[in-house]
């Protein structure tokens, strides 16, 4: 389905309308349909109409239609994997659902356009455009005033960018914002819908969701949806409150951020204890929120990196502080496999360090039973090889899973470098914080944005499964490469290599690490850790 040409439905369109001559081209993003003699204008307005990898044929059909039939020309996305990229929590908050561009050749063609394309594609799924005012709420066509062959200029990095001109002759950027942004002297087309103002107002009032918890500040902005920090006026606390934009995130199973969101409001509801307090979970304005308790602390990467990244001492950290946080970190995995789940996501950035050194599971929106049908998680260097094999879409894998990502954990732990391999087999340092990560350190803030199967493919295929040697023994080599100046490199690697064993079957249980931390011997110097590890096992 991801490889569904869609350059088939708008053929069909134009030999249904007996449009033959029409130009056709497509590139490797998208396809340009123009009608005969066809001169476009500079900048305008132009309409936009979003659509999901499920919807995408039934809306591109339906606005192809309209517009072949007046004569408008359009280009849209050449594939249904590209519309799922246009369409994931990944993608640009300001380009998100943009799958059809209609460039009308004046402002009146443009209000008849915009009429019926509303009214042919009425009903069918898209998230709404952050960049564009919708022709109506709920509608799938959205507007905006840009560039649409522009003036070309020649920018200092060498390229040409394509600028819009104002009356007076300057030529601007075309900014592409992710909130409706016309320039000033641009003269708005249709009367909008409420709420959507052109210019945002000089001192915006607090905004209070479900009219208890009120907006302090924007933690995080993506596709998906904000995060935010909020006073529950109700007790009196400070809160994370997570949105999820309807329609992003859906892929092929119609599931988007909302349902993984609700996900997520079930699991820290089933995981008390473990993971941050669920207050409130509600809808509004047909997003999901999410209310969960804030956490202090930092997320486990940024603790490991300040103590063995960039600690002065290059002796990495201590060995009974690394044996007690990887105790812990074990035990925290053992309560939620206890609970009859699988994480499928246990990563350094899922786990929140407290000023007291107490381990807080966060955003466990991934988390289910083994065995249910689910798309899977996979953050490269801790996804299991089995992850990085098997279908984006299928079932659950069981605990064994886990382990191999707890395995990863520990090795993160014990070097301070991610067990992340390029294609010679080289680990690629210590664990980043991801690009919805607050500067701050929080826990909850920087909740949400997970990395899906399609961060592995973005990723180049270094996750998961081996390339070239057996990724177990590309660990190895790296125990072995830092074993000499971190001691708790060379305590902790039998744990590491026995979790994160290629065969599922035979990775060492919870309860073998946990016998192994209890009292574990730091192999002689006369031996390397992998030699050491191979005895131990």
């Amino acid at each position: 389905m991801l490889t569904f040409p869609l350059h088939s439905v708008v053929r069909s369109v134009l030999a249904e309308l007996d449009a033959g001559d029409w130009t056709f081209e497509e590139t490797d993003t998208w396809c340009h349909v123009s009608p005969p003699a066809h001169r476009a204008r500079i900048q305008g307005w132009k309409l936009h109409v979003s659509a999901t990898p499920l919807s995408v044929p039934h809306v591109l059909h339906r606005a192809a239609e309209v517009l072949v039939a007046a004569g408008c020309a359009f280009k849209f996305a050449g594939s249904v994997r590209l519309v799922d990229e246009m369409t994931s929590a990944g993608c640009d908050r300001a380009q998100c659902g943009k799958i059809i561009t209609a460039y009308p050749r004046d402002d009146d063609r443009f209000r008849s356009l915009a009429e019926e394309l509303d009214a042919a594609t009425a009903g069918l799924p898209g998230p709404a455009i952050l960049s564009d005012r919708p022709y109506r709420k709920g509608s799938l066509v959205h507007y905006r005033y840009g560039a649409f062959l522009g003036k070309p200029v020649l920018t200092d990095d060498g390229s040409y960018e394509a600028r819009i001109e104002a009356p007076d002759g300057t030529l601007v950027t075309d900014h592409r914002k992710a909130w409706f942004a016309p320039p000033g002297w641009a003269v708005l087309p249709l009367d909008g819908p409420p709420g959507r103002a052109a210019k945002p107002p000089a001192e915006p009032g607090p905004v209070l969701l479900a009219d208890r918890f009120e907006v302090r500040e924007a933690i995080r902005h993506s596709a998906r949806g904000g995060v935010y920090r909020a006073l529950d006026r109700k007790t009196g606390r400070e809160v994370v409150v997570k949105q999820a934009r309807a329609h992003v995130g859906g892929g092929l199973t119609g599931e988007d951020a909302r349902a993984l969101l609700r996900r997520e409001a079930r699991n820290l509801s089933g995981l008390a204890g473990v993971c941050p307090e669920l207050v409130h979970e509600f809808d509004q304005d047909g997003h999901a929120f999410l209310v969960e308790g804030l956490v202090d602390g930092e997320p486990l990467a940024r603790w490991v990196r300040t103590r063995v990244v960039e600690a002065p001492d290059d002796g990495g950290m201590a060995p009974a502080e690394a044996v007690e946080v990887a105790r812990d970190l074990a035990r925290l995995l053992a309560e939620v496999h206890r609970r009859g789940l699988v994480h499928q996501d246990f990563t350094p950035n899922n786990v929140m360090v407290t000023p007291e050194r107490r381990l807080v599971l966060i955003d466990p929106e991934w988390a289910t039973a083994p065995g249910t049908w689910t798309t899977r998680a996979m953050t490269p260097g801790f996804a299991s090889p089995e992850q990085g094999a098997g279908p984006r879409y299928g079932p659950a894998f069981g605990p064994e899973s886990d382990l191999y990502s707890l395995g990863a954990v520990l090795c993160y732990l014990a070097t301070g470098v991610a067990p992340v391999f390029a294609a010679g087999g080289r680990a690629e340092g210590p664990v980043g914080e991801r690009a919805d990560e607050p500067a701050g350190g929080r826990a909850g803030e920087r909740a949400g944005g997970r990395t899906d199967e399609r961060a592995g493919e973005r990723a180049g295929g270094r996750a998961g499964g081996p390339v070239g040697r057996a990724h177990g023994e590309r660990i190895r080599r790296l125990l072995d490469a830092v074993a000499g100046e971190r001691p708790a490199a060379r305590l902790l690697a039998p744990a590491v290599l026995g979790l994160t064993r290629e065969d599922p079957a035979r990775r060492w249980t919870v309860g073998r690490v946990l016998d192994f931390l209890d009292g574990p011997r730091e192999p002689g110097r006369s031996r390397t850790p992998a030699t050491a590890a191979v005895s131990a096992t």
